[in-house]
């Protein structure tokens, strides 16, 4: 296409060779592209990824090949290039009482195409034990075969000892009030109270049950109630 002088010797079977080459050209270009997407959308991935603790995995139901997402490798404590699940030792990280969850959960999805959802313990390769929450679901075909099954998998250590702490504080709470000689009670935003410690009984006669959900305004004398409203 391009001399140093005229050419009239460019035939048709120049232009088709030209025209092939131009395809290959634009098909380039155009996996050049879909690969700077896919790039992109995966930095995005795993930046998501990272951001909120939540990593993927999969699992082929063909040939059992295992892919964990940098965010799965980061819970287990082991590096990519490091660990290979499909070499097994994969199970060996949750804790011995609750590996048969693991195993029998991904069974029936393979076996019956049932969802699973679980939280387990799990041991890292630095040996801090880990609250880990799972849950995986399946991939069918047009025949409705189980192709695959992939999922999320999050640590909830942190949640999890909240939770804990939460209700141990609760039941130290409600230890300590149960036996005191005041009324404790907590009153929502519309008077109601959820809570009425059982010294209310000896106070006014009243059982906490029998309070529950009513207004305290109820219990309180006509004249005095403008006192408590002001």
């Amino acid at each position: 296409m391009i001399d140093t002088r005229p050419r009239d010797d460019f035939g048709d079977r120049d232009r088709r060779r030209l025209s092939r080459l131009a395809a290959l050209a634009m098909d380039e270009l155009e996996l050049s592209r879909v690969a700077h997407h896919a790039a992109a959308r995966l930095d995005l991935l795993h930046m998501a990824e990272a951001m909120s603790g939540v990593g993927h995995w999969r699992l082929n139901a063909a040939d059992h090949r295992v892919f964990w997402s940098t965010e799965v490798y980061r819970i287990h404590g082991v590096e990519p290039g490091a660990f290979d699940p499909n070499l097994g030792g994969a199970l060996d990280f949750y804790h011995p009482e609750d590996r048969t969850v693991v195993t029998d959960a991904l069974e029936r999805a393979l076996t019956q195409g049932r969802d699973f959802a679980f939280e387990l313990r799990l041991t890292r390769a630095d040996g801090a034990l880990r609250r880990v929450r799972g849950r995986g679901v399946c991939q069918r075909d047009a025949t409705g075969q189980v192709v695959a099954v992939t999922g999320v998998f999050q640590d909830v250590t942190e949640d999890a000892d909240r939770i804990e702490r939460a209700e141990r504080s609760e039941r130290r709470y409600r230890l300590l009030a149960d036996h005191m000689g005041d009324v404790i009670t907590r009153i929502r935003l519309d008077g109601s109270s959820s809570y009425i410690s059982p010294a209310i009984v000896e106070l006014l006669g009243w059982t906490g049950p029998d309070m529950r959900g009513r207004s305290a305004l109820e219990f309180v004398h006509p004249d005095d109630r403008s006192r408590i409203l002001g």
